[in-house]
């Protein structure tokens, strides 16, 4: 049975459809380029030969008699050789497939006398313009006699042309006046026309044998057209009904399946390789809300994909073109009133016989209800569904978490079970409704005075949960559990009414109360229980020592924050005294707090409370502006010109307000700035160099000092000393207990004060109690001294008389 190859070699062979240009009839092209070179090299040698015995007479009396007989001499010699060149050819009548031998040598006879003539025009022509003028002429005739008899082959004109005319053009140009450059480019310009001559006969000669060959083939296969044609005819008639026989099965089968995709519950959509509908069902049409003429033709981008999803059908429908496989996706999609729904796809391309992807069929179902069933179920599996807070699977997986990560880091977690006080007298009395709204609220509040990475819970009822993860200091769990309770104070309005209600707080610590989770639910609800028996609205820990000690800090805390508006401060000053000159030099402000409950509290007791607060900022303000005003009145009284050293603690010295506050001070008390003295610690030189250093410098420029507090005892980096505009630095008061019996404590001393000396700092000793002490630093070079052997702090009224009884020490 004839194929559809067999017909079309049998109508290629009639000469029906033409054959592509074989390599058998390129050889014979040109081979009969070659020939025709050949063919007119007798006439042109001639030509060339008599041409020559021309120029040798014209240039006999002008040019040098040995370059030109050795020129002419070359000429003969080259044209002898090219003559017996072509008296080979024909001798040997060479084949098609021998030509490019030939072709070679005749390349290279060619290039030599180009090259030849060149030389002779560039030696012979002398300096005299009228040769030059002569070679010139002669060798555009040269030129324009031979791209008649070279263009046959391509590149040989060229081989002559160039080597023959461009040495005298480029002779010409050498000479810079106008007449040369003139005639070099004419010359170069000449040159250029007949290499554009030259292609255009070379492309007529070439197209010429082409035809000439074609014709030859054409005459040949004439004699058996007609046969072929016939049995051509046959082989098309069988085929053809073949073809429609195939045909009406394909048509019946198509028409089957255009029914199966019309009825389909499932959109069926066909794309072509650029993603473009080529079919679309009706429930197409019902999922995404484009009929059939809307959608064909238009590209998915443009019609369905939903943008967050393109880059995904991209990657898809790339790996569907190469791997040729059935894929499966679920991905967001976009309808025709722009709602976003999401369908389930299956893709299917369809490839041929030879393994190209013709188009791309698809399946597509419209799955948002159920994806959106079962989100709502995972959420629900994980969360409350009236407060939309985490459940208690999700809370324990939380809190697992937070165990886990604490461990690692060697931080605490902190357990909180809360209920809300009463609560069943409001679901009694106002119904389940106003419950409902109440927990709502409540779970909102509760939400508010955590970080986003703790979790708030709801377990069931009116019992919620709390992980409070990643704590430095078990401690911090007070400070969230007074938020809370604070942030219950206002009321919640439920129903239209007003309802004051408040939660019981039970409080445990992952790792010292257990590290088992489900003991640490246990610790907190015992601790929920004794919150309740303490009268509700409070919180418990588990330890009761964690307890009371937070209830102390809390007591402090509260404390602290009336004690400016009651005037519970004041001031006791310690002297500190010249060991040169056994002067007092300065006092050193330190703050008491005269409690009305508990007495004197010591400033250890709470100034670790006032700065975690950060109550330390108007603490600290008060007792500058105190200071300040207390050695403002001795200065004005005529009493010694003692300088004021103020501690300044972190928080002060980190705020923003530092500058301005102490500037208001300053001005408000009429305290002279040289005689302040601020103390700060080496650790707030550590944190953040170039903000140190703009805090320092503005202070000196304030006119203030600054010295350095327990020096010695923070960090072993000294390189701030030379960084920061210090004044002095004070020794810390544990180098100085032992000396000079610890020899230890005594050689950390003397290094110190060297040190202070080297950097023009004075030096200053803290802690000073016996007078082996203040010997041992006098005999070092110590400038000052400070301590109980000197002086206690005392209030002002006893530091008053000491300085008009005694203004210098013992």
């Amino acid at each position: 049975m004839p194929t559809s190859e067999n017909i079309l070699a049998i109508l290629r062979s009639a000469g029906i459809v033409e054959n592509s240009q074989s390599e058998e009839t390129y050889r014979e092209v040109h081979a009969q380029q070659i020939a025709l070179l050949f063919r007119q090299l007798p006439a042109a040698l001639t030509a060339t030969l008599l041409i020559a015995f021309i120029v040798a007479g014209v240039t006999w009396p002008v040019a040098d008699a040995n370059l030109l007989f050795s020129w002419l001499i070359a000429v003969c010699a080259l044209t002898g050789h090219r003559f017996l060149l072509w008296r080979r050819f024909a001798a040997n009548a060479p084949r098609a497939e021998q030509m490019e031998r030939w072709s070679r040598s005749f390349f290279v006879g060619t290039l030599l006398s180009g090259m030849v003539w060149g030389a002779g025009s560039v030696l012979l022509a002398g300096e005299d313009l009228i040769h030059q003028f002569f070679f010139g002429l002669l060798l555009a005739g040269l030129a324009a006699g031979g791209v008649s008899t070279l263009s046959s082959y391509r590149g040989v004109y060229a081989a002559f042309l160039l080597p023959s005319m461009v040495p005298l053009a480029v002779r010409m140009a050498l000479y810079l006046d106008p007449v040369h450059v003139a005639m070099a480019s004419m010359m170069l310009l000449f040159a250029a026309l007949m290499l554009g001559i030259s292609a255009r006969i070379h492309a007529t000669i070439a197209e010429s044998l082409r035809l000439r060959f074609r014709n030859l083939g054409l005459v040949d296969t004439l004699s058996a057209t007609k046969g072929n044609l016939e049995q051509a005819n046959t082989a098309l008639q069988r085929e053809i009904g073949e073809h429609r026989k195939a045909q009406e099965i394909l048509m019946k089968s198509e028409q089957k399946l255009r029914l199966h995709a019309h009825q389909a519950p499932l959109a069926f959509i066909e794309w072509d390789l650029s993603f473009r509908v080529v079919e679309w069902n009706p429930a197409a049409e019902r999922i995404f809300g484009y009929s059939r003429q809307e959608a064909l033709g238009r590209h998915a981008a443009s019609l369905v994909a939903a943008e967050r999803s393109c880059d995904t059908i991209a990657a898809l429908w790339k790996r569907l073109l190469i791997d040729k496989h059935s894929a499966q996706v679920t991905i967001d999609n976009r309808t025709r009133d722009q709602r976003n729904i999401v369908c389930e796809w299956y893709y299917t391309p369809l490839v041929d016989g030879q393994g190209k992807v013709l188009s791309v069929m698809t399946l597509a179902q419209d799955v948002t209800a159920n994806r959106q069933a079962q989100e709502r179920l995972n959420y629900l599996a994980y969360h409350d569904e009236l407060t939309g807070l985490p459940n208690r699977s999700l809370y324990n997986d939380r809190l697992s978490q937070a165990m886990i990560e604490a461990r690692r880091q060697g931080r605490y977690v902190g357990v909180m079970l809360l209920d809300i006080d009463h609560f069943k007298m409001v679901n009694d009395t106002l119904g389940h409704e106003a419950g409902d709204e109440l927990l709502r609220d409540f779970g909102k509040r509760l939400s508010v005075c955590v970080r986003e990475s703790d979790t708030v819970a709801r377990f069931g009822g009116d019992e919620f949960a709390l992980v409070l993860a990643d704590m430095a200091d078990p401690r911090d769990a007070i400070f969230v559990a007074q938020k809370m309770l604070d942030s219950f104070a206002p009321p919640f309005f439920v129903g239209g009414r007003e309802l004051f209600v408040g939660p019981s707080i039970g409080i445990t610590i992952y790792p010292l109360d257990s590290d088992d989770l489900d003991g640490l639910v246990k610790n907190a609800d015992s601790a929920l229980y004794h919150a309740k028996a303490q009268g509700r609205n409070n919180f418990q820990f588990y330890s009761a020592e964690l307890t009371a000690r937070a209830q102390s800090r809390l007591d402090t805390e509260t404390s602290l924050r009336r004690a400016l508006e009651r005037r519970e401060f004041l001031l006791h000053f310690q002297p500190k005294f010249s060991l040169e000159t056994g002067e007092m030099t300065g006092v050193e402000a330190l703050i008491r707090w005269q409690h009305p409950e508990l007495g004197m509290v010591s400033p250890q007791d709470f100034i670790g409370i006032a700065e975690e607060s950060g109550l330390i900022l108007p603490i600290g303000e008060w007792v500058l502006r105190a200071a300040c005003q207390q050695v403002k009145r001795w200065h004005d009284e005529g009493l010694a010109q003692v300088r004021l050293a103020v501690n300044l603690s972190t928080k002060q010295f980190r705020h923003s307000r530092l500058k301005e506050m102490l500037a208001g001070v300053l001005a408000e008390t009429g305290f002279d700035p040289r005689f302040l003295e601020l103390e700060i610690t080496e650790s707030m030189l550590m944190e953040n160099s170039a903000a140190v250093s703009e805090v320092l410098d503005d202070l000196k420029a304030m006119g203030i000092s600054i010295s350095v507090d327990d020096f010695g005892t923070g960090y072993s980096s000294l390189s701030y000393l030379k960084r920061f505009p210090i004044d002095a630095l004070k020794i810390d008061r544990s180098f100085v207990r032992d000396v000079p019996a610890d020899h230890d404590d005594a050689a950390i001393v003397r290094a110190i004060i060297a040190m202070s000396r080297s950097l023009r700092m004075k030096v200053i000793a803290e802690g000073v109690e016996t007078q082996e002490q203040q010997q041992f630093l006098r005999a070092e070079g110590c400038d000052e001294i400070q301590g109980f052997l000197s002086g206690r702090p005392m209030p002002p009224d006893e530091l008053v008389q000491r300085l008009r009884s005694r203004p210098a020490s013992d």
